[in-house]
């Protein structure tokens, strides 16, 4: 009995896994969350959870676009590029970081050296799933994946231009700190002649399409990003303000008993015995 408990308890929770996996074959933009087809994936989509956000930075819910051109359709995932005739034939594709690396076996216990391997994958899976934008342009894809910059070419699928736009990482933090401060939100494209004009983040680059060569860098004024004190809209730690600061009436206003001085109250009038 124990054994056939055990065995249905295992089938509900597999099948609790899979219903729960993202369909990566629902084309983005017709059905999907985003618009422009584009399927924010992202890391973790819209479900909550660590786990879900782990899967995602490795690409189990990465972002999808596709761009419709007069060279064909073109489905961009996960640092690679599809190209479909009009009839949807495959006819081509890119993989932009080139050949995706195997995942490591991991011995157990598992030694340093397997633990290193791991962080590298990883560090490689990371690049490839990190948000992008990519831009259309004549007969060229510019493609942004996190800081990363691809120009391909839509009639032959052949990679013209690539390099890193990211400014020079500090060589003396720890590997795990440069994986985890890398870009994570989808970059912003502006196209002028020969170049191109990114804004991430709080960063704006101009860049050089021919070779990817950083023309200039420039942080965003502080007049962009006005700060809020949420503290003075009654938001601040309630460890910060005296019993008699919230407003009465406001959010989290007036003061409240406690849950015993409720309990032993209940309803009665002053004088009333407490209820048994």
């Amino acid at each position: 009995m124990i054994t056939r408990l055990a065995v249905l308890l295992l089938a509900l929770a597999l099948g609790t896994v899979l219903l729960a996996q993202p369909d990566p074959n629902q084309p983005a933009g017709q059905g999907g969350r985003g618009a422009g087809g584009r399927n924010p994936g992202g890391m973790g989509g819209n479900q909550p959870g660590g786990m879900n956000m782990f899967a995602g930075f490795l690409g189990g819910n990465a972002e999808t676009a596709v761009e419709i051109t007069p060279n064909g359709a073109f489905v961009i995932r996960c640092g690679a590029i599809a190209k479909y005739s009009p009839d949807l034939q495959l006819v081509g594709g890119i993989e932009l970081f080139g050949a995706q690396p195997a995942q490591p076996q991991m011995a157990q216990p598992p030694t340093d050296a397997d633990r290193q391997k791991l962080r590298e994958w990883m560090q490689q899976m990371s690049e490839r799933n990190a948000p992008f934008t990519v831009l259309a342009e004549a007969n060229m894809l510019h493609v942004v994946i996190g800081l990363r910059y691809f120009r391909v070419n839509q009639q032959t699928m052949k990679l013209e231009a690539e390099g890193n736009l990211a400014a020079p990482a500090d060589p003396a933090a720890p590997p795990q700190q440069r994986m985890m401060l890398q870009q994570r939100t989808a970059p912003l494209l502006k196209l002028d002649k020969d170049t191109l004009y990114v804004l991430s983040g709080r960063e704006f680059i101009a860049a050089k399409t021919a070779d990817a060569t950083v023309i200039n860098r420039a942080a965003l004024p502080e007049q962009l990003f006005p700060t809020i004190n949420y503290a003075a809209m009654g938001f601040g730690n309630r460890q910060d303000r005296a019993p008699g600061d919230r407003p009465a009436g406001g959010v989290g206003g007036g003061e409240r008993p406690n849950r015993g001085d409720r309990a032993n109250r209940g309803d009665r009038a002053d004088g009333d015995e407490p209820r048994q």
